[in-house]
């Protein structure tokens, strides 16, 4: 996978990743429940996806205004 090309990157209703590379190679990253699983950075406007659990995207990006984050808390 080194020194090849993300051609497209695309997350489904449960959050995962999946990523196809130049060569025809994927890689498939799954949520966790207690872990921020996977981020993926870029694009114009460049932007930050991160999973924060199943199911669950935060996204950002260069337009997006800063706000104050409140911690999260988790059922358990």
């Amino acid at each position: 996978m080194v020194g090849q090309k993300v051609v497209n990157a695309a997350s489904d209703d449960l959050a995962a990743l999946d990523v196809r590379l130049s060569d025809g190679s994927s890689l498939r990253c799954e949520p966790d429940e207690r872990y921020e699983a996977w981020e993926v950075v870029g694009g114009s406007p460049k932007c930050l996806v991160v999973c924060v659990g199943p199911g669950e995207l935060a996204v950002w990006d260069t337009r997006t205004p800063a706000v104050k984050l409140e911690p999260r808390r988790r059922s358990r």
